[in-house]
């Protein structure tokens, strides 16, 4: 097909005797054509939208193609509306313009290289007009696809793939956030530090894949647990999950962590037809003024290790005396 005719062209079907010689010249320029009476008969409205010129014929027998144009214009005003036309009537013209705002008029019978040039210059005006709402769409998609791969970055920067819960790096980031929060305002938080027990033990037995159900199962435990707004999990390395709570105090934090427990150690998860139990070692501790961040941090791990020393699967708060 000459790329300096349209792809498409809307015609609209009439009883007019120069209809089937016209269908005979698009015939021989390979375009697509949509062919209706009223637009309604269209199959899909969208296909509106890249069609862009619209034919009809008047005459004398029809001059329904007007009505036609005008539904076509105020569909799509973007459609260039080509009218043919055998006859000088300045009647028809006037309406015509005035009612269906045609973009070109044609007498019949015309030639195919004549139709030819008025076809192309139709195609050249509707892409003139469009090209800058394409270089806008374009922008568009570009944009929302540059977006979406950020959040897809940033979500693969913050978040551990196994287990979907917060990375350690989003653990540094957010517990920096809340130190803050606390040095400022002296709005309390606690820290909580727990880590599988026996995690080796389940590798050594049923596998990596197997551990890597457990850990999933232990995250999907603590996701579905976390009061909004005040807790957040993480996965800190390995076997070892964290977890920040505002405006709770070492107390409440070990309640909420031997509830957890509780869960944890009545759950049991099957790996190809294995059934597998585990538990969990942590320490709990709560900010206090006149202490740096990574003080926090060494404090919630001793604890930790605490409890791992008494005999496991226990929750111990710093300021407990064991």
């Amino acid at each position: 097909m000459n790329k300096n005719l349209p792809s498409s062209i809307l015609l609209h079907r009439s009883n007019t005797a120069y209809l089937h010689q016209l269908k005979r010249i698009f015939k021989s320029w390979q375009v697509d054509v949509y062919e209706a009476a009223v637009l309604a008969e269209l199959p899909d409205k969208n296909i509106l939208d890249s069609i862009p010129v619209a034919v009809a014929i008047v005459d004398d027998n029809d001059i329904t193609g007007l009505d036609f144009l005008r539904s076509v214009m105020h569909s799509n005003n973007w459609i260039q509306r080509i009218m043919l036309t055998p006859y000088n009537d300045p009647e028809i013209f006037e309406r015509a313009v005035n009612k269906a705002h045609i973009n070109y008029l044609i007498s019949v019978p015309s030639d195919a290289s004549n139709l030819e040039i008025y076809f192309h210059k139709a195609l050249k005006r509707y892409e003139q007009i469009t090209r800058p709402f394409t270089k806008l769409d374009a922008l568009s998609t570009f944009t929302e696809d540059l977006i979406q791969e950020n959040e897809k970055f940033r979500l693969e920067a913050t978040t551990d793939t196994l287990t979907k819960l917060m990375n350690r790096r989003s653990f540094n980031q957010i517990f920096e956030r809340i130190w803050q929060r606390f040095k400022e305002k002296r709005i309390p938080f606690s820290l909580a530090l727990l880590d599988i027990d026996h995690f080796k033990r389940v590798n050594d037995t049923y596998g990596h894949q197997a551990g890597d159900v457990v850990l999933q199962k232990l995250a999907d435990i603590l996701i579905k647990n976390q009061r909004v707004g005040i807790d957040y999990a993480f996965r800190y390395g390995g076997e070892e999950f964290t977890i920040i709570s505002t405006n709770t105090n070492e107390r409440e934090m070990k309640g909420y962590l031997e509830r957890l427990l509780a869960i944890v150690s009545n759950t049991e998860i099957f790996y190809e037809g294995e059934r597998i139990t585990i538990s969990f070692s942590a320490g709990v501790c709560e900010s206090v003024p006149n202490e740096k961040a990574e003080d926090m941090i060494v404090r919630v791990d001793e604890t930790m290790y605490k409890a791992k020393e008494a005999g496991r699967k226990r929750v111990y708060a710093y300021s407990e005396k064991h």
